[in-house]
């Protein structure tokens, strides 16, 4: 919670820290370079609170940001370290599910590193349980920020929840 500021709406995490049931061994794909990006499939999503193209189907976690709906991230912008650029995106829980959400990213084309936050300073992110600093209408839960890497190629991120995981995959270009 001290590094996401942003996300906790205390800075002290959940006691007794993470439920072993969200520290899932990673299972991200090899996507061999200059294959075609299995991409997740994005819709529209229109809250109270937020919208825009949202990556994911149905899932209880998903991003938010500038995604084509084919999976495509558009408006790449560098943070504030030249090293690494990505989409802002708001990462968002829907009010069904009230649990702890773990995120892990990887590239998945080649080797590189996936940051979480207002900048890339976590190489996971957590959603606590309970509500958030920037709990939106409706219940939904929120994480904003951005998901930041190093080098254009195939993203995937794995969303653990008490009850499900699943990943999310995605192609970021070079920042214009």
């Amino acid at each position: 919670c001290d590094l996401l500021s942003s996300t906790c709406a205390t800075q002290t995490g959940p006691p007794g820290g993470l439920p072993p049931a969200l520290v899932r061994p990673l299972k991200f794909p090899t996507v061999s370079p200059g294959t075609t990006c299995p991409t997740s499939a994005g819709a529209e999503v229109d809250t109270r609170g937020f919208g825009g193209i949202a990556l994911g189907r149905g899932d209880p976690v998903r991003p938010l940001g500038p995604f084509t709906t084919d999976g495509i991230a558009k408006d790449v912008s560098a943070s504030m370290d030249p090293s690494w650029f990505g989409p802002k995106t708001l990462w968002y829980v829907v009010p069904a599910y009230q649990g702890p959400v773990l995120l892990r990213g990887s590239r998945l084309d080649g080797p590189g590193p996936v940051g979480f936050g207002e900048q890339p300073l976590v190489s996971a992110l957590i959603i606590p349980p309970g509500p958030t600093l920037n709990e939106a209408s409706g219940g939904y839960r929120t994480s904003p920020g951005g998901t930041y890497v190093m080098s254009p190629g195939c993203y995937g991120v794995h969303v653990d929840g008490t009850s499900f995981s699943y990943l999310i995959v995605f192609e970021i270009p070079a920042p214009t």
